[in-house]
């Protein structure tokens, strides 16, 4: 018998090969695309912040501005990745009905022949004799080979109704493959999503905006107050920050322009500044001798971030000295 060469189940095994592993291969490219949002995008002084603080368009800019920079950059390419991988997974899931869809409509008019093709199957399986109603009657042949003339067309029709019954079979696995094969997929756009929207990602970026366009038009809060010698370093707001380099130094500031509460201002990378040490404000002392011991700062800082623009020491005003 003369060997096949037909290419095309070679070509279908390799097209649903590739299908099974497509899923596979987007989730690994999606969670690398993250990783480097997380960790290879992110504003460090060696890296974007050093790149932006040689673009002509910043110069000369405050290292608030190239922070704010560096900060959008970051959450703008976080909401890009977030539009894609909301797009793919839309795109994933109109595949998945419009296959389920194609499938169900090869199915569904076959649903009955299907069920009387199985139960033939069975019948034939269990006893051939059964299959027709009286199979004697076909026996016409005789001599050395006396098999019944209806034996050859029973398993004729038999091989026709398997046929049938393994189509339809792989018609309904692909319908239901059609959804389960890319959950892997959704599964990872949900978690980056998740991650993305738990981070408050959207609202940082429109308060990062705010605080661009509030450098540019020269209107940052001014505010006169004592520091805490409490300081801390600080990581800006996002995903993935605390295992990153810290961009921001907390301070602890409290005055009449702050309504008397403690308020946090942070000094961004590249900002040259520090408290005199021998002028520390002393929460264990009343106003009246902070007010004659302690430096008090003149400071303008962005509101949503709250990030300082420029900071220098300033006179004590007369209503603490009175």
């Amino acid at each position: 018998m003369k060997r096949s060469t037909d290419p095309a189940p070679g070509r279908g095994r390799c097209r649903a090969a590739a299908a099974s592993l497509l899923p596979l291969l987007l989730s690994l490219l999606i969670l690398l695309a993250f990783l480097f949002l997380l960790t290879g995008l992110f504003p460090t002084p060696d890296g974007l912040l050093a790149e932006l603080a040689q673009a002509p368009e910043l110069q000369p800019a405050s290292p608030a501005r190239i922070l704010l920079e560096g900060m959008a950059l970051w959450y703008r390419a976080f909401l890009l990745f977030l539009a894609v991988i909301l797009a793919l997974a839309a795109l994933i899931l109109l595949w998945a009905l419009w296959t389920f869809l194609r499938h169900h409509r090869w199915c569904r008019p076959r649903r009955e022949a299907y069920r009387k093709a199985l139960a033939f199957s069975e019948l034939v399986e269990e006893c051939p004799d059964f299959a027709v109603d009286d199979p004697y009657s076909y026996n016409t042949k005789s001599g050395s080979d006396p098999t019944p003339a209806w034996w050859y067309e029973i398993w004729e029709k038999r091989e026709r109704a398997d046929a049938l019954i393994r189509e339809y079979e792989l018609h309904s696995r692909r319908r239901i493959s059609a959804f389960l094969r890319p959950v892997p997929l959704l599964l990872v756009c949900a978690l980056m999503a998740f991650v993305v929207f738990s981070e408050e990602v959207p609202s940082l970026y429109e308060r990062t905006r705010s605080d661009i366009a509030q450098l540019e038009a020269g209107q940052c809060e001014t505010v006169t107050v004592w520091l805490s010698p409490k300081v801390r370093q600080w990581h800006i707001d996002g995903p993935y920050t605390a295992s990153q380099p810290a961009l921001l130094t907390r301070y602890g500031a409290v005055s009449d322009d702050t309504d008397g509460k403690w308020v946090n201002l942070f000094v961004p990378w590249g900002l040259d500044f520090s408290l005199d040490p021998d002028r520390l404000y002393n929460e264990n002392r009343s106003i009246q001798w902070n007010a004659q011991h302690a430096q008090m700062y003149e400071v303008r800082y962005t509101s949503g971030h709250r990030l300082i623009l420029d900071i220098r020491p300033a006179d004590t005003p007369p209503v603490y000295l009175s």
